[in-house]
């Protein structure tokens, strides 16, 4: 359990790097060109009869009917393209949210970069943990799935919220780390 605290908190914070650059580049980059209005038809001449909904029939100018539906089209492709940027900005401003849209295999790139080191040292820090719980009766690197502790529920609420902050801060340290690597290449 303890291993899965740290995890998650690794992917939280993964995910919150990917959500910061992407409204970055968002607020960098030009916004997309609203859609653009159909081309202008040639001349309709004519009339065309239009069926009512409540069952009468009318007359109308072929020219000034289609240039109505090209201003409705128009104007809810508008509304279409402002929905769907609200979404957006909507689903950007609640980590949570975000991670619930994710696809699976972008879930999983989250936490697949994961470095040896940093599995190694969440995997000492429960290690320790348990060892220092079972009072030196959990050997370290021999705690498994099926070992127990001990613990009341304020030192247990304690742990795991120890852990969610270990996982947060060992990906911003991962993190710095490669950044210094990248910087010191160039």
């Amino acid at each position: 359990m303890m291993f899965q605290m740290e995890m998650t908190c690794y992917m939280f914070r993964s995910a919150e790097y990917r959500l910061s650059i992407q409204q970055s580049l968002s607020r960098a980059l030009p916004p997309s060109d609203p859609p653009s209005p159909a081309a202008p038809l040639d001349q309709i001449r004519g009339q065309i009869t239009v069926k009512l909904p409540a069952g009468g029939e009318v007359k109308v100018d072929a020219d000034s009917y289609v240039a109505e539906l090209t201003r409705e089209v128009s104007r809810l492709r508008s509304e279409l393209v402002a929905i769907q940027q609200e979404r957006v900005e909507e689903k950007g401003r609640d980590l949570l949210a975000y991670i619930q849209g994710m696809e699976q295999q972008d879930l999983a790139r989250l936490t697949s970069t994961i470095s040896p080191d940093v599995l190694q040292a969440m995997q000492l820090l429960v290690d320790s943990v348990m060892f220092g719980i079972s009072g030196g009766r959990a050997a370290i690197g021999k705690v498994g799935p099926d070992t127990v502790a001990q613990l009341n529920s304020a030192a247990l609420a304690q742990l795991c919220m120890w852990q969610l902050v270990v996982g947060y801060n060992l990906r911003e340290l991962e993190t710095r780390e490669q950044l210094k690597e990248h910087m010191s290449k160039e």
